[in-house]
């Protein structure tokens, strides 16, 4: 199998594909995933601001200028789709539902018999109706749960759908106290939440919630790790209100990815109360790091944490909810839950998971594709 990843989202202030790449661990990680799974070629086609080719690691990298990266307007991208189509991929994986023109344009470059697969990143709550119209052009549809296509409206004769994470984990957590020493993590139990202090993340429910619990833990302790902080000062004033969580919560701030294992090794807990998501790369994370997850209940979370028996989910919003899903988590044996919950992770999320259901799929949209195009052809004979 011949396998071909299209990706159109790029940073127009980027010129070193070595330094793209690096920006994108998930998209190399998901192209060598697919070679580990068996599959024959793989080529990760990138729209660019100038054109280069290298191979690493068995993949093949074809970047490809085009006009129009600064543009609102979606770009011809004639010259990716030629590389694309010359290659010859029994399958293109395009990254993102919300290319609908470029799609319908790499149809057109691509033999009649190559399936199309988008895969879907979130963050979107209403989709345009004009980013509906790219799923025509798709045989398949990878979302990280199923629920996730209710808002894309798929109907009968609609593409393929396929619950598969759009990445993997294979982070090695480290011993909890050499973690503990190095990061500065502290509490009984030690509470971590990552992500943007952002309205989408609600981190302003997570503290209420912590404060809420905290009276019957007065051990906890509540670190936030954030790289955008447009809720920081609301958060400091709710601190500085309760004399209580003073000592209680740290705002850390941002932590270089490859230092994130020390955090997530040294926590307990890790809380979320994003009100939606695509995945969840800091929640798959964390419980590649064995933590007990204490998560809003959303329908990738409910996927990645396997209906939630890995932890506690919780009603998004709810200050109340996330305080009993708190107080839930800490009767558990936190200690001795951290080997089982990383078992049962990396067996479903782990990167060699991902590229074996990812292939399985391709497999499924190739033949798809195979009867649709024989029956085209049947009725213009």
């Amino acid at each position: 199998m011949r396998i071909a990843q299209v990706n159109y989202a790029v940073d127009p202030n980027i010129r070193d594909p070595d330094l793209w790449l690096e920006r994108c661990p998930t998209l190399v990680r998901w192209a060598s995933s697919l070679v580990d799974a068996g599959a024959d070629a793989v080529l990760v086609a990138q729209r660019f601001g100038r054109d280069a080719e290298f191979e690493r690691d068995g993949v093949q990298y074809v970047f490809r200028a085009e006009h129009g990266l600064r543009s609102r307007w979606p770009a011809a991208c004639a010259n990716l789709h030629a590389a694309v189509g010359t290659w010859g991929p029994h399958v293109a994986h395009v990254n993102g539902l919300i290319f609908p023109v470029r799609t319908f344009r790499l149809r057109r470059a691509l033999p009649p018999d190559t399936a199309i697969v988008l895969q879907d990143h979130g963050g979107v709550s209403r989709p345009r109706t004009s980013w509906r119209a790219g799923l025509r052009a798709a045989d398949a549809v990878f979302f990280t749960a199923l629920p996730q296509a209710a808002i894309w409206r798929l109907q009968s004769g609609d593409p393929l759908i396929f619950e598969i994470p759009e990445a993997g984990c294979d982070l090695e957590s480290i011993p909890q106290a050499v973690a503990r020493e190095r990061s500065g993590v502290r509490g009984r139990p030690a509470v971590v939440c990552v992500g943007r202090l952002n309205e989408t993340k609600d981190p302003v429910t997570v503290l209420e919630g912590f404060r809420l619990a905290a009276a019957d833990l007065p051990d906890a302790r509540l670190t936030f790790i954030y790289s955008s902080d447009e809720l920081l000062s609301e958060l400091r004033r709710r601190v500085e209100a309760t004399g209580s969580l003073r000592t209680r919560v740290t705002f850390r701030g941002e932590v270089p990815h490859g230092l994130m294992v020390e955090y997530l090794s040294a926590a307990d807990l890790f809380v979320l109360g994003s009100r939606r998501e695509g995945s969840g790369y800091a929640l798959m994370e964390a419980l590649a790091c064995g933590n007990v997850p204490v998560v809003t209940d959303i329908p990738s979370f409910r996927a990645i944490t396997l209906d939630g028996s890995l932890g506690v989910l919780w009603r998004p919003g709810y200050p109340r909810a996330c305080a009993a899903a708190l107080l839930d988590a800490v009767q558990r044996d936190l200690t001795g839950a951290r080997a089982s919950i990383r078992e049962r992770f990396m067996a479903e999320y782990g990167w060699k998971a991902v590229g074996e259901k990812a292939l399985a799929a391709y497999r499924e949209a190739i033949a798809a594709r195979g009867a649709s195009a024989s029956r085209l052809l049947s009725a213009s004979a």
